[in-house]
């Protein structure tokens, strides 16, 4: 077997130096020059009442880009998943974006480079067997629940993550695809956290610039209010899950040998994503932060000095706010606020519990804890606040709702995708150190998340399957020999 093969990562047509997308200085420089260009074009006409002109726009250029090559569509595809491009798009200016359109020209894209390989790539038995299955657990669990009507919504939501889980790890077989999907997270990541940043250094959270920088407003006991980051997600601990991966691939970026540009991006990377995931004041997040430290720490001194840098940029930028988080933070370790927030959490786990215990082989149904949530919580008296609530842990959230076949298939997917990102990173190690490089951060990154949905429930599904499916097409057992 070649080292080539073993990595898993082929040349080809779209990853070979010198090829016709990401390798060549004057092809980055014209596609740099068009996007800063579609901006500025893009601000002038939504600033004259276009905006919907733009959207429909933007989804017609993304499609073109998905078509003419795997790793421009996987870059387009990320900044849609994890900016949330489509959603604040149709929220705002009321334009269709639906994320199914660019999926589809992406997927169409593929298919036409793939048919009539000489060598055709394996397909990834194991993953589709995964998903097929957990589907399948699913769609029974939702026919039986009382609540039936969602089964159409579950399956539609649930194939849309799997087309995106299938396509990223099929856009893998090309080192370029690995190049973009870095980018692609990079951008995403930075645009959103620069707006957070320039919210904070103007101590206000408003405006929210069309939705990118929306405002998670929490109350606390008494009831005073408080703002925290949310970005495009309009929650902050999601918001702040999704800047995790970001996070590891911009420490990783600032320490590249590849070029002066791609390590001060990286550093400007790293600090505006430290920003703003202290700004989310999340406690999952900086959890998953805390974990992908630990791991990371021992790996290079150099990347010690980068996160320490991140942290002192941070708290230079956060500066500005400081009497107001100072404020928020004494109110939240209060003994009271802390023993409220406790007791909530107490009462939407052991619930969770309850409920695998009532239905142990496919639970209650997708979507369906919330629902269940009223006739469980009451007679434990933990939580007075009388509302359907989400379990704020994403792997008893989903026991609850596919039981124990469903939390086992699941497990299955996430464990897979971290193994072949790391086992990816160790392969290529000797055949190409860039990519080796990559492939840790987004396995430090999806473990990060991972550790964050402790106790976080999954209300942005996408985000995920994008890194499972990055995760599951580098694994070397997958990839064509």
């Amino acid at each position: 077997m070649t080292g080539e093969a073993e990595s898993g990562l082929r040349s080809g047509a779209e990853g070979r130096p010198g090829g016709p997308w990401w390798q060549g200085r004057s092809r980055r420089s014209v596609v740099a020059g068009g996007l800063i260009a579609t901006f500025i074009a893009g601000w002038v006409v939504v600033r004259l009442g276009g905006g919907a002109v733009v959207a429909m726009l933007g989804l017609a250029g993304s499609c073109a880009a998905a078509l003419l090559s795997p790793a421009l569509g996987l870059t387009v595809v990320a900044i849609a998943v994890f900016a949330r491009v489509p959603e604040v798009a149709s929220a705002r200016v009321g334009a269709p974006m639906p994320l199914e359109v660019l999926l589809g020209c992406w997927v169409l894209g593929l298919v036409w480079r793939l048919v009539g390989r000489a060598s055709p790539r394996r397909a990834p038995t194991a993953l589709l067997f995964l998903l097929a299955a957990y589907g399948t657990v699913l769609a029974a669990s939702a026919w039986v629940a009382p609540a039936s009507e969602r089964l159409t919504s579950t399956l539609r939501e649930y194939g849309l993550a799997a087309a995106l889980t299938l396509a990223t790890a099929a856009a893998m077989r090309w080192r370029s695809s690995l190049l973009g999907l870095r980018w692609g997270l990079l951008v995403a990541g930075t645009l959103i956290a620069t707006l957070t940043v320039l919210q904070l250094l103007s101590d206000r959270f408003a405006p929210d610039v069309w939705g990118f920088a929306r405002v998670h407003e929490d109350r606390l006991d008494p009831p005073t209010p408080f703002r925290r980051a949310g970005g495009p997600y309009g929650d902050a601990n999601f918001y702040a899950q999704a800047l995790l991966p970001v996070l590891a691939l911009s420490v990783e970026a600032s320490t590249s040998p590849a070029s002066l540009a791609t390590r001060a991006f990286g550093a400007l990377a790293s600090g505006t994503t430290a920003t703003a995931l202290a700004a989310s004041l999340s406690r999952g997040a900086l959890l998953g932060a805390a974990a992908m430290a630990a791991v990371s720490w021992p790996a290079s001194r150099r990347r010690r000095g980068l996160a320490v840098g991140a942290l002192v940029v941070g708290v230079v930028l956060l500066s500005p706010a400081r009497e107001r988080f100072a404020g928020v933070f004494r109110a939240i370790s209060e003994p009271a606020e802390a023993e409220g927030a406790i007791r909530g959490r107490a009462s939407e786990m052991t619930v969770a519990w309850q409920m695998l215990r009532d239905h142990p082989l496919i639970g209650v149904g997708p979507g369906n804890y919330q629902h269940h949530y009223l006739l469980y919580a009451p007679p434990l008296a933990l939580d007075d606040r009388g509302e359907p609530r989400r379990a704020h842990s994403l792997y008893l959230e989903v026991a609850a709702e596919s039981g124990l076949l469903g939390l086992a298939l699941f497990s299955a997917i996430l464990g897979g995708a971290v193994a072949g990102s790391w086992r990816a990173g160790r392969a290529l190690a000797a055949t190409d150190p860039e990519g080796a490089r990559i492939a840790a951060a987004l396995a430090l990154g999806a473990g990060g998340y991972l550790v964050a949905g402790f106790f976080l429930h999954l209300q942005f599904p996408l985000p995920l399957y994008l890194l499972v499916g990055a995760g599951w097409g580098l694994m070397p057992s997958e990839r064509t020999r």
